[in-house]
């Protein structure tokens, strides 16, 4: 499978929350916790699902649950996007 890195920030300190990534409209849990590779910046992994095969330009949200509050990055009109071959 393709393995995706996406690095972030503000998400230092959410326990044992679970990390999720939805492009489109695939919600894809994180294949490895938060690693920091500088003050504030982490990186975590995701494999793509088969059903996002050649999906082309597709909106890429953070999704991360901080206990009783769930914080998504944006909007899908203002977030990044990926292009899927």
């Amino acid at each position: 499978p393709t393995v995706l890195r996406i690095y972030a920030t503000g998400v230092a300190n959410i326990g044992s929350g679970p990390i999720t990534v939805r492009i489109r409209d695939s919600i894809i849990n994180a294949s490895s916790a938060p690693v920091i590779v500088e003050p504030g910046i982490y990186t975590f992994d995701f494999a793509l699902p088969p059903g996002l095969a050649r999906a082309g330009d597709q909106p890429v949200v953070i999704i991360v649950n901080g206990g009783t509050v769930t914080f998504s990055s944006r909007l899908d009109d203002t977030t990044s996007f990926v292009f899927i071959l």
